[in-house]
């Protein structure tokens, strides 16, 4: 079964690496039928917007699902950003979502590793807007 995602005019998609973008004035849909490595624009991380412990864990993790032919050296990175919010993450929520996401990035499954560590950047601007709150 191939792989259908809609594009409004403007939209990017990140496809093995090389960005695609609609450059037309409607929506376009794509199917791919190989197991090409395909993200959608909005969900993509910059490395400029990496500024926190998780989300450059999520940087991270997104650019070994994107780029396999450098796995050895993004998984030694990911397992210091591991190590790191191991180290900071103090509620058994945290500890939970940080588990699954070393546990696919484990499996050499980097998509759901990508999506756990953006789950867990929801959880760290959570906690980081319940600090502030409390000062």
């Amino acid at each position: 079964m191939a792989l259908r995602i809609s594009l409004k005019p403007g939209e990017r998609l990140l496809v093995d690496g090389t960005w695609l973008s609609n450059a037309g004035g409607r929506a376009a849909t794509l199917a791919f039928a190989s197991d090409a490595k395909v993200l959608h624009g909005r969900s993509t991380l910059q490395e400029a917007d990496a500024t926190t412990p998780a989300s450059r864990l999520a940087f991270v993790a997104q650019l070994a699902y994107v780029d396999p032919g450098n796995i050895a050296a993004y998984r030694d990175l990911f397992l210091q950003h591991i190590e790191g919010l191991a180290q900071a993450i103090q509620t058994s929520d945290g500890r939970d979502l940080l588990l699954r996401c070393s546990e696919a990035a484990a499996r050499g499954d980097w998509w759901v590793a990508f999506a756990r560590a953006r789950d867990l950047r929801a959880y760290e601007a959570r906690v980081l807007h319940e600090n502030a709150r409390a000062k």
